[in-house]
């Protein structure tokens, strides 16, 4: 993401708007949208409208699939949900999106990328603590349901800052605001 004065943007390098692939769009009030890629093919110099968002929400991640991808998503008071992306249908570029979690009161979701079968989940807390598991921990349910605890919230370790799928060899730079 490239942090601006007035808000975050994310960047996705393209070389193709092949038709056959998506953009995945997650928001922070637990909604998913799929849209082709071929319907941003063509930009105006001032631009294109990916998504409608609504009052208080905001993007938290986009990602590029291939159609048959699997997603999941991560919220602040540590839960998260893994479903098909199959279960999303594909939307124009103004559309709204669909549920992808049912949050509990008070919780927003914080992370979302594509699942990679023999890879793990690490998460880290907002007070630098984290947890690598196998993504085989994470069973596939259907959008829309309310997650599977991936993280106990305690006082010591803090809610949950981010999420991402991550493989041997991966390299992570973590930052805090001191």
């Amino acid at each position: 993401p490239i942090e601006t004065d007035e808000k975050i943007q994310a960047v996705i390098t393209v070389k193709e708007f092949d038709e056959n692939n998506y953009f995945i769009m997650g928001t922070k009030k637990g909604l998913i949208k799929k849209t082709q890629m071929s319907q941003y093919a063509s930009i105006r110099k001032n631009g294109l409208n990916a998504i409608n968002l609504k009052d208080g929400d905001e993007l938290i991640g986009v990602r590029m699939t291939t159609g048959e991808s699997e997603i999941i998503i991560f919220t602040r008071n540590g839960y998260a949900i893994r479903f098909k992306e199959t279960d999303v249908r594909p939307m124009g570029r103004t559309a709204t999106g669909v549920r992808a979690i049912t949050l509990r009161d008070g919780d927003i979701t914080v992370s979302m990328d594509i699942v990679a079968e023999d890879q793990d989940v690490l998460v880290i807390s907002e007070n630098g603590f984290g947890k690598r598991t196998h993504i085989s921990e994470y069973t596939a349910h259907r959008r829309g349901g309310k997650g599977i605890i991936t993280y106990k919230i305690t006082e010591k370790t803090g809610a949950i800052a981010g999420a991402r799928v991550v493989k041997d060899g991966d390299e992570m730079m973590l930052i805090n605001s001191s």
